[in-house]
């Protein structure tokens, strides 16, 4: 993928990346939605994020497996990826899908974050734990806040470091 963004680059298009249409094989998705709808069959692959993934899946990290048929007998397709209802002049991803709402995942007020610290000795947790109401130490290194409070705890976490490295600029001239 670096590869081929740096030579859209080198031609003119800085725009292109990932996301792009053209960066995927969006008619390939499309027939695999639409084969899955009337008899379903098809074709899919797997992103490999990490190595962890590579040696399970048997791909590079950062690549994506082989095409593989999808098992006979299944009720359900899900999909996990970023272009799963996609429309564009040449491909309509959505229209083979059913339409659905997913009401019940956690709201951030629902969940809890874990923020640990890999060098503790400069966090004022007694301020941090005052601060963001809800929250508390679960381990030596570590604070737990409502998923709620998320912005505020990164504000008061990283405003202290990011006002020492400004700092430390200006005295470094």
């Amino acid at each position: 993928m670096r590869r081929v963004t740096a030579e859209a680059s080198k031609a003119g298009n800085s725009n292109f990346c990932h996301f792009a249409p053209e960066a995927n094989l969006l008619p390939d998705l499309e027939a695999t939605f639409a084969e899955y709808a009337q008899t379903g069959g098809g074709k899919t692959r797997v992103y490999v994020h990490d190595a962890e993934e590579a040696a399970a899946l048997g791909a590079a990290s950062g690549t994506f497996t082989d095409w593989r048929q999808i098992e006979e007998g299944t009720d359900l397709l899900f999909y996990e990826g970023l272009h799963g209802a996609i429309i564009t002049d040449n491909v309509n991803v959505s229209r083979h899908a059913d339409p659905f709402v997913a009401r019940w995942i956690p709201t951030p007020d629902e969940s809890m974050v874990v923020i640990r610290f890999r060098t503790p000795r400069s966090v004022d947790f007694p301020y941090l734990i005052s601060m963001i109401s809800g929250s508390f130490m679960s381990r030596a290194n570590s604070i737990v806040i409502p998923g709620g409070k998320l912005d505020i705890a990164m504000q008061l976490i990283l405003t202290p470091w990011i006002l020492r490295l400004v700092e430390r600029k200006r005295r470094a001239g």
